[in-house]
């Protein structure tokens, strides 16, 4: 956007000296040097838009190694791997991103770990019941025969 900014001010800067430069001129008597005014404007539009295009691509290169950064933590994140973090070093949309992909880690690591602690306290079966049961557990019970 500032790139974009700066185009447009430095065309309007060059205008408007060269038709102060024209008007001069034909306040003289003289015949303004057109074919250098736009020689002139047109290499600066050419020069302002080679680095605009240059900063543009750069920042296109800069998201394309964010967005490859985060994908490649969300496949490491399906396949299992809860160890690693989206880099977050900026303060835009793809911060935030990265932010509640980093939310979204540390709650399946949670989920790990009181997956893991209570799988100590009761059977595999009754754990994944319960874990697994989308209401919660639920209160109640069953009579069963049992020795102990």
């Amino acid at each position: 956007m500032l790139s974009q900014l700066l185009l447009v001010c430095v065309l309007l800067l060059l205008v408007s000296k060269d038709f102060h430069y024209v008007a001069e001129a034909i306040a003289a008597g003289e015949s303004p040097a057109f074919g250098a005014i736009a020689v002139e404007i047109g290499g600066a539009v050419l020069l302002l838009l080679a680095v605009n295009g240059l900063a543009g691509r750069r920042y296109a290169r800069n998201l394309e190694l964010l967005l490859a950064g985060q994908l490649e933590e969300m496949n490491a994140v399906a396949a299992g791997n809860l160890d690693g973090v989206v880099p977050v070093i900026a303060n835009d949309e793809m911060a935030r991103i990265g932010d509640r992909t980093n939310e979204m880690i540390e709650v399946l690591r949670e989920r790990e770990r009181v997956k893991s602690a209570f799988g100590k306290l009761v059977s595999p079966q009754v754990a994944e019941a319960l874990l697994g049961n989308e209401g919660g557990a639920e209160l109640g019970g069953r009579e069963v025969e049992a020795v102990v």
